[in-house]
């Protein structure tokens, strides 16, 4: 996929390869990551192997100071990964926050972000969901 096939939501997570980077929390809660890939498993997706080509999905909870490789972007391994990926192959990896995760888990959508440079500092920004045209009656 590339980023004009995005339109800027996830509807599932079925068919997903995805990976994780930081601490998810869902209802609340620190979820640890072999259920968070439980989850994933139980709703249709797959857990990609640890930065490889295969990532569909990257769920980028919170960080932290101690997992940062680029802290002056507060990036980890795998946000690093994702951009180089998507830069290099002109790929897309639908990049969603712990909020993302737990609506996907909920059957609800979640918003994609990317990863945009903004005053000289890369972040992930949601990217705005293209309106959907209604059919005429």
């Amino acid at each position: 996929m590339n980023a004009r096939e995005c339109g800027g939501l996830v509807g599932t997570l079925r068919g997903e390869k995805a990976l994780f980077t930081g601490t998810v929390t869902v209802d609340g809660s620190h979820m640890d990551r072999i259920h968070c890939r439980q989850r994933v498993l139980d709703h249709g997706g797959q857990v990609a192997p640890d930065r490889s080509r295969a990532v569909t999905l990257l769920v980028h909870g919170d960080l932290g100071a101690r997992s940062l490789t680029d802290s002056e972007r507060e990036y980890s391994q795998k946000l690093v990964f994702a951009e180089q990926m998507m830069s290099q192959g002109g790929m897309h990896i639908h990049v969603i926050d712990s909020v993302g995760f737990e609506a996907l888990l909920h059957g609800l959508p979640a918003r994609c972000h990317r990863l945009r440079e903004r005053n000289g500092v890369v972040r992930a920004e949601a990217i705005i969901a293209a309106p959907r045209a209604r059919r005429p009656s």
